[in-house]
C-alpha cells in the first residue's frame, strides 16, 4: 500500500477507535503484541491482493469466499483458506 502520512494516521485512528468499541472479549484476545499499527500493517499488505471466488449452489444460490492472494495458486485456493459467506449475509 502506498499511503501518505496523513493517511496513515488516520487509520491508525480507525484502528484505534475500532479497538475502543470492541467488547471485552475481544479486548482481551486482541492485545499489543497480537496488534499491528496503521504503519506495520500498510508494510505488512504492500503488495498482497484479495481474491474473491465465487460459484453459485445448485439452487442458484451465490457463494462467495475472500483469499488472499498468498494462499492461491494458478489453479486454486485451498479450502481452508477461504471463509465461505452464506446467501443473504
Amino acid at each position: 500500500m502506498y499511503e501518505t502520512e496523513p493517511e496513515t494516521r488516520e487509520l491508525q485512528t480507525l484502528i484505534d477507535a475500532s479497538l475502543g468499541r470492541s467488547t471485552a472479549h475481544l479486548q482481551s484476545i486482541i492485545t499489543g503484541e497480537r496488534s499491528l499499527t496503521a504503519e506495520q500493517l500498510t508494510r505488512v499488505l504492500t503488495g498482497m491482493c484479495v481474491l474473491v471466488l465465487s460459484t453459485v449452489t445448485a439452487k442458484g444460490e451465490p457463494r462467495a469466499a475472500p483469499s488472499t492472494g498468498t494462499s492461491c495458486t494458478v489453479v486454486g485456493c485451498s479450502e481452508r483458506h477461504a471463509a465461505p459467506r452464506r446467501h443473504g449475509t
